[in-house]
């Protein structure tokens, strides 16, 4: 009898010892909530973006990127405006870039985008970067990822039509 419980307790050790080490750990993946506002001076656009704001007289422009993220879903909202020295009020060539609920488990989504014809999207973690991929082109993706103290989002944009672009956003809020 002593001999059967001595087999028990030996094997519950080693069944314990085995499922503690034999765990894998976790990987906390980032959350990119928070209210971004756009580094005009940081980014990089491209000719069609950059096409909605030729204008003869300097422009000042602003952007905002809002994201609410709980995993796996994200809600993203990202617009993009300019306006003159001497009518800020009046708003030049609004861009809403990016509107819609993703979700980062390749599940996929549709979403209906303002100003853009995307629409069906597959949304997925590669490594501590979320990304995008258009559906309909498989080479249009958009690609965010934060800097290590998690203040900087960097939006980048691989798009062959209409060349690639790196927009870079600050934290405004949380």
């Amino acid at each position: 009898m002593k001999n059967l419980k001595l087999i028990w307790l030996v094997l519950l050790t080693i069944f314990c010892v085995g499922n503690i080490f034999g765990q894998r750990t976790k990987t906390l993946k980032p959350n990119f909530s928070g209210t971004w506002k756009l580094d005009i001076d940081k980014s990089t656009f491209n000719e069609n973006f950059s096409k909605y704001f030729k204008r003869n007289e300097p422009l000042i422009c602003l952007g905002q990127l809002r994201i609410i993220h709980k995993e796996p879903k994200l809600k993203i909202k990202e617009s993009v405006y300019c306006y003159t020295k001497d009518k800020p009020e009046t708003k030049i060539n609004e861009i809403n870039i990016e509107d819609g609920i993703f979700y980062t488990d390749a599940r996929g989504e549709k979403n209906n985008v303002p100003d853009y014809m995307i629409s069906s999207t597959k949304t997925k973690w590669s490594g501590n970067s979320i990304v995008l991929r258009n559906e309909l082109s498989k080479s249009f993706i958009n690609e965010y990822y934060l800097s290590e103290d998690k203040k900087i989002l960097t939006k980048k944009t691989y798009n062959p039509s209409n060349g690639n672009q790196t927009l870079v956003y600050y934290l405004s809020s949380n």
